[in-house]
């Protein structure tokens, strides 16, 4: 029986270095070891892929974090060899896809960023036929990109059972769901579908805000929504604050903040991806991820 993606990714088999290998629910590791100079080599169990390729499909996925050292050329030389083995289609399933957040023009010239373009092409220049990943930080781009069949899971789909816990745990509260900016407003109103599928229909028991953000010289400010904030109605609530990733942890120490103002009952957020493990939540506020996409030194 195959392994949900989430399954086989966080059962240890995606530690630095090991990249799982499907081939119709039958999976098996790729071993990436390094020299000293930083050089790699790729350990491959040839015969049993052989094997699977000849007996079961020519189709693989590869299970896959961009957080080793040359991930491109290991992903290359891997792809390289499944092609040698007999594999006519390579899934590339990624949970954290990089470049996403180089989407923004860059201020000294109003030009966009090309590096999120060149990279979909570099995979599909390597052989990569289709990629999966979740919760992408440009959203929905469609059914391909470049040419390459591409699958986002969405923020709900990857926090279905953490959202449906929630409610469970909280079935008699209001809540409020918080965007600590717009980039991450379409994942707020997706949490506030899901509860409202998931509690009972009071047009008062959930709404979903999205605070402003500027970055100025002086750091990050988030600001906004302080009618709600002093508004009785929408106080002693349950708040959940959704974003895509962590990164410096800024933005959402920000909106974790910001969201006190509401003198909330209790305080979850939830962030698909953490790249950054030094991130600790504050005191009282429960903390759910995804993903541990940070990058290795």
């Amino acid at each position: 029986m195959s392994l949900s993606w989430e399954n086989k990714l966080r059962k240890g088999m995606t530690k630095m270095n090991n990249i799982v290998l499907d081939v119709y629910g039958y999976r098996c590791l790729a071993k990436v070891f390094y020299h000293r100079n930083g050089e790699f080599k790729l350990q491959l169990p040839r015969e049993k892929l052989q094997q699977l390729c000849a007996e079961q499909s020519k189709r693989i996925e590869v299970y896959f974090y961009f957080n080793m050292k040359w991930s491109e050329m290991v992903l290359a030389h891997l792809v390289a060899e499944l092609r040698l083995i007999g594999f006519s289609t390579v899934k590339l399933v990624c949970p954290y896809l990089p470049f996403g957040r180089a989407d923004k023009p860059e201020k000294e010239d109003g030009c966009r960023r090309a590096i999120i373009l060149t990279f979909f092409k570099m995979l599909k220049k390597i052989g990569i036929n289709e990629i999966a990943t979740y919760d992408f930080h440009l959203g929905n781009q469609g059914d391909s990109v470049e040419g390459i069949p591409f699958k986002n899971i969405s923020f709900s789909e990857a926090f279905k059972d953490e959202i449906a816990a929630i409610s469970r745990w909280h079935n008699k509260d209001k809540f409020l769901v918080f965007a600590p900016d717009s980039g991450a407003a379409d994942r707020a109103r997706q949490t506030y579908n899901m509860l409202s599928y998931y509690l009972p229909s009071n047009p008062l028991f959930c709404k979903h805000m999205v605070f402003a953000k500027r970055r100025t010289k002086d750091g990050l400010q988030l600001y906004g929504l302080n009618e709600y904030a002093s508004n009785p109605s929408y106080q002693e609530r349950i708040c959940i604050i959704v974003d895509d990733m962590i990164d410096s942890g800024k933005t959402i120490l920000a909106a974790i903040e910001k969201v006190r103002e509401f003198k909330p009952k209790k305080i979850y957020v939830l962030v698909t991806h953490l790249l950054n493990d030094e991130f600790k939540a504050p005191d009282g506020v429960e903390f759910m991820w995804k993903f541990d996409s940070v990058q290795e030194a």
